[in-house]
């Protein structure tokens, strides 16, 4: 698949690595409005630097865009990425708003193409592993999940665009916990139904949260999140109980810990059991989803769809926030 890109960042460069791995992948044209990031990322993958967002998604050599522009600006130039019959790989959220993830799916709709959006931690070994322990009642009903986002940013990641609510929507549980929000939907196959929550006062995007989500069937995710935690490392955690134990999912992820009550399959019970899955890279795992996904007419592994359910969790929990109030969101 040849592709353009929007956006030459870190993001840009992942993204990069992982098309050189892709059996007949190329980045054919690229677009950044700084020209020195430009002129480097062409450099790198043998690709035309083009002079602005309409010169890629028309390029007529481009089949998909790849967008990984600051957040305000996502969902805008999908929608011309679409408009110009191409097919879109977005990086997450996609969107600040549900009003604008809907004129996406109806540009999608329109143009007969596929969106993706990159909720790569879906691609996570760990992660697959604990959605099949999950799936095959290994923890009984699920009845809690508990979600940490423990991290310690730079100064020099908030500034620009990530420290203005206007262009970034929000700060760590947008920047951050949506990727472990829709980790705990995938895994569980339960919706967020309702949230109640706090944010850090601020004069741009939040560093501080913590929200408490209500899920179909009753089960309860409590969330604890923190963008500028000295010396946080390896923090961001998922924990799962059910009513036969419990599995964690910790920040190295290249394990799944798991305690039973009563023995399931080869897991005994009464024991920590550690399930050893390695790791992979989440963004050539990703884009040779969105590559396959496309000419079978499927949806990726996370589609629209799934962008919609996690920013509804995180917009949900800035209402919550803000009015004082629960806020029901399925």
């Amino acid at each position: 698949m040849r592709f353009g890109v929007v956006g030459c960042g870190g993001a840009g460069a992942d993204f990069a690595d992982a098309v050189v791995d892709l059996p007949g992948g190329r980045i054919e044209a690229m677009y950044d409005p700084d020209p020195a990031r430009l002129r480097a990322y062409s450099a790198r993958v043998a690709g035309r630097p083009a002079t602005s967002v309409a010169e890629v998604v028309e390029d007529p050599l481009v089949e998909a865009v790849y967008i990984a522009t600051p957040h305000h600006e996502l969902a805008p130039v999908a929608v011309s990425a679409l408009e110009a019959g191409k097919h879109v790989l977005v990086e997450k959220p996609a969107a600040l708003s549900t009003a604008e993830l809907e004129a996406l799916d109806a540009a999608a709709r329109r143009a007969g193409r596929t969106v993706g959006v990159m909720y790569v931690l879906r691609h996570d070994p760990a992660v697959l592993a604990a959605r099949n322990l999950v799936a095959d009642g290994a923890l009984g009903e699920v009845r809690q999940a508990r979600i940490q986002t423990v991290i310690d940013k730079p100064d020099d990641y908030w500034v620009a665009w990530r420290a203005d609510r206007a262009t970034a929507g929000g700060g760590v549980l947008l920047m951050n916990s949506a990727h472990q929000l829709d980790m705990v939907r995938f895994i569980t196959g339960l919706e967020y139904a309702s949230v109640v929550a706090e944010v850090s006062p601020s004069e741009g995007v939040e560093h501080w949260a913590g929200a408490v989500y209500r899920m179909t069937g009753g089960a309860i995710v409590t969330l604890t999140a923190s963008a500028r935690s000295s010396g946080a490392r390896l923090q961001e955690r998922v924990e799962l109980e059910g009513e036969n134990g419990r599995l964690e999912l910790g920040g190295a992820r290249d394990f799944v810990d798991v305690h039973l009550r009563s023995p399931h399959a080869a897991l005994p019970a009464g024991k920590w059991t550690r399930l050893e899955v390695g790791r992979r890279s989440l963004y050539r795992a990703a884009v040779a989803d969105f590559v396959e996904a496309v000419p079978r007419d499927r949806s990726p592994a996370a589609s629209t769809a799934e962008a919609r359910a996690a920013l509804a969790a995180v917009t949900g929990a800035y209402a919550a926030a803000e009015n004082g109030v629960r806020i029901a969101l399925a």
